[in-house]
């Protein structure tokens, strides 16, 4: 962490920097230890804290994956098919699902087994999590080269809203995965934001949480 920042709280004037109370006249030019601290803190985490640009831009897809549903056939009975802006809720219960099921299961199963602690670090955690937003993304490009392929041999090449013989439900792998990466990567974050940021940034903290995974920092 750069040593610079430590000149901005030292005193080099008392009488002209410091009131008789010991409070700095002008706060622009002399701070606290604390605020010092607070801005390495802050700091100290961009790098890991970029990472989840990375997140942000396989998550943020929201527009393409209605798409390819509408395209599709979403029929469960002949009478009754799931509305394409619908699928984006696939991604939700995976996320909530996969929570339970770390937290319930993986982690005490791994903790019988091994006798020790069962949860992943932070960093394997975050790291997980961007190789399945990796490996959704990629099950994305494989369905729509098919879907692609299927559309153009079926003559819907120049007609957008066609529907082709093809179930849509097979975009499930993609939501899945792409729930999976973001329980990993949000709980990871949001850990290592707890770890890092002292308590006096107990908002800044709650700011961080509530900004993933749209943003993920």
């Amino acid at each position: 962490m750069p040593r610079f920042l430590n000149k901005a709280c030292i005193v080099g004037n008392v009488e002209e920097e410091l009131t008789p109370d010991g409070v700095a006249l002008d706060p622009w030019n002399l701070c606290t230890v604390n605020q010092v601290e607070e801005l390495k803190s802050l700091i100290k985490v961009i790098p890991i804290w970029s990472t989840g640009i990375m997140m942000s831009v396989t998550t943020s897809q929201l527009t393409f994956p209605v798409l390819q549903a509408g395209s599709m056939d979403r029929h469960i009975t002949s009478n009754f098919q799931v509305p394409a802006g619908s699928f984006g809720t696939f991604t939700v219960i995976s996320i909530m699902l996969w929570i339970v099921i770390y937290d319930r299961i993986v982690i005490p199963l791994n903790t019988r087994i091994t006798g020790k602690p069962g949860q992943l670090s932070v960093r394997k955690q975050k790291g997980v999590g961007l190789i399945l937003s990796f490996m959704s993304m990629v099950v994305c490009a494989i369905i729509e080269g098919v879907r692609r392929e299927r559309a153009i041999k079926e003559g819907f090449s120049d007609d957008p809203k066609g529907v082709i013989d093809m179930s849509a439900y097979g975009l499930l792998f993609h939501h899945w995965i792409s729930g999976m990466a973001e329980a990993f990567f949000i709980v990871g974050q949001n850990e290592f934001f707890y770890s890092e940021f002292p308590k006096s940034l107990q908002g800044v903290r709650k700011k961080a949480r509530n900004s993933l995974p749209s943003e993920s920092n």
